[in-house]
Parts: structure tokens; C-alpha cells; sequence
């Protein structure tokens, strides 16, 4: 195993064992707490968490990371968004599995763009 990685493998567990220690703090600090670090754990500059109703056609914004609050213009966030219309951040759902996508720029047949004054990466 590469160096890079055991180091990697050592920051997962560690946030792990943290969110484990979190059990007497509200659901809100937690979320907000693994959200930070699986952004930072994936290198990437935007992340966010959506909850996904029953029939997994709709996705209701629950947070944004820090840098995607900062970097977002977007004067009123919508929330709720139709799973159909989503473009590549949503493949999450459509895939069941976590999707990482460090250069939005890059061109992707999935993209469908993204509205004025989104963070552009």
C-alpha cells in the first residue's frame, strides 16, 4: 500500500471513530461535521447533503459545505430539486454509490449545466 493512501485509510477511521463519539450531539453539528470532512477526505471543493424522499424522485437540500455557501451566488437557493432534471450530482442517487466529481469543468455526458451564478469548478 502506498504511503498516500494508509494516510488516507488513518483520516477515514478517524472521523469515523469522531462521529461515533458525537452521540449526544444534535443530528444538525453532525451532519455539518461529516459533510466538512468527507469534502476534505475527497479533496473536493464542493459537497453537499440531500435527503431523498420515498420514491427517490425528489432531492431536498439538507446542507452545503462551507466553500459551496462561500462560492455560491445564487441569490435563492432552491432546495427541492426533481431527481429527473438533476444533472451529474445526482447520479448519486441514480447509481446507488457515492459519485466524486473533482473537475465539474471537465466535459460529461451526464452534465446538464448548471443555473446563473452557480459555483462554477
Amino acid at each position: 500500500m502506498s504511503e498516500q493512501f494508509i494516510k488516507l485509510d488513518k483520516s477515514c477511521l478517524e472521523v469515523v471513530l469522531q462521529l461515533n463519539r458525537m452521540t449526544n450531539v444534535p443530528l444538525r453539528e453532525v451532519m455539518d461535521y461529516a459533510l466538512e470532512q468527507i469534502t476534505c477526505l475527497t479533496q473536493s471543493k464542493i459537497g453537499y447533503i440531500a435527503l431523498v424522499n420515498e420514491d427517490e424522485t425528489v432531492l431536498t437540500m439538507y446542507a452545503w459545505s462551507k466553500s459551496a455557501m462561500a462560492e455560491c451566488r445564487i441569490a435563492d437557493k432552491p432546495i427541492i430539486y426533481p431527481l429527473e432534471s438533476t444533472g451529474l450530482w445526482g447520479e448519486a442517487v441514480r447509481q446507488r454509490k457515492p459519485v466524486i466529481t473533482n473537475d465539474y469543468a471537465a466535459p460529461h455526458s451526464l452534465k446538464k449545466g448548471y443555473p446563473e451564478g452557480h459555483v462554477h469548478h
